[in-house]
């Protein structure tokens, strides 16, 4: 009779937000720069863009912002192809996307792979993005929010929800299902409230940058944290929020709809 075999270790995972957990910014703005460069979006949807990131610099995450962006970039790139898009994003990873990463979080991703453990990024940006800095990243994968394709072109329509709060931790689990994961020994990180239930739903949540109300609960469950911000990446970050704050000051509406109209909006 064959000896039984020895019981096979738990699959463990960590998953990271992208935008301010693992990179300065908006990942979704830096590709649309490109992407307006390339002629593969009008300028209008730039505009739209810029006013998004000067919002998400000054107030943070919002679920209705969120979907509104989501809705416009579906739109926008309607029609182009999925082989296009994915060589725009390679791109601009390594002079626009790779020097806006937060070095900590980069550490920690590594620390994660050298431990064995499966890495996945996982974030509202469409899935493209999260796949290609996943590839770059040595992780396991990325998870995104996912456009319908046909016949290899991208369509004017989502293709399921847009994965940010509820739905990104559906998704986690959804993912930890088909492999196999451990959720209860896996860990995830992210700096916005919105992720508190991606946060709960793995053993050792980190809140990494956390925004105030994601700092407070952080505290009150005694949630490990990490503050990945270099004092260059603080005054960066503090940069972009006193610009943000200036031009809210003297009405943000206008100053994007005259950008629009001197650039010839489409």
């Amino acid at each position: 009779m064959p000896p039984p075999s020895a019981p096979t270790a738990p699959r463990v995972a960590a998953f990271f937000d992208i935008d301010k957990t693992l990179m300065r910014g908006a990942s979704a703005s830096v590709v649309a720069t490109a992407l307006l460069r390339r002629g593969l979006i009008n300028r209008r949807t730039i505009a739209f863009a810029v006013r998004q990131s000067l919002l998400y610099a000054l107030f943070g995450e919002k679920v209705s912002r969120v979907s509104n962006v989501a809705q416009r970039a579906m739109r926008s790139v309607a029609g182009q192809s999925v082989a296009q898009m994915g060589e725009v994003i390679e791109q601009v990873w390594e002079p626009a996307i790779r020097p806006r990463l937060y070095a900590r979080t980069v550490e920690r991703i590594q620390w994660h792979l050298e431990r064995g453990d499966e890495v996945w990024l996982a974030s509202a940006t469409p899935w493209l993005v999260s796949e290609v800095m996943a590839t770059h990243l040595g992780a396991t994968g990325g998870i995104g929010t996912r456009l319908a394709v046909r016949d290899g072109f991208l369509l004017a329509e989502l293709d399921g929800p847009v994965v940010h709060a509820h739905h990104k931790a559906e998704a986690v689990r959804r993912l930890a299902a088909e492999r196999g994961i451990d959720l209860s020994q896996s860990w995830a990180y992210s700096d916005s409230f919105h992720d508190v239930e991606m946060l709960e739903a793995v053993g050792h949540p980190v809140a990494v940058n956390a925004d105030v109300r994601l700092a407070r609960v952080a505290r009150r469950r005694g949630w490990d944290r990490l503050a990945s911000r270099t004092r260059t990446d603080r005054l960066r970050d503090r940069s972009l929020k006193t610009v943000a704050a200036t031009l809210a000051g003297v009405g943000a509406l206008a100053v994007i709809s005259g950008l629009s109209h001197l650039v010839g909006g489409a």
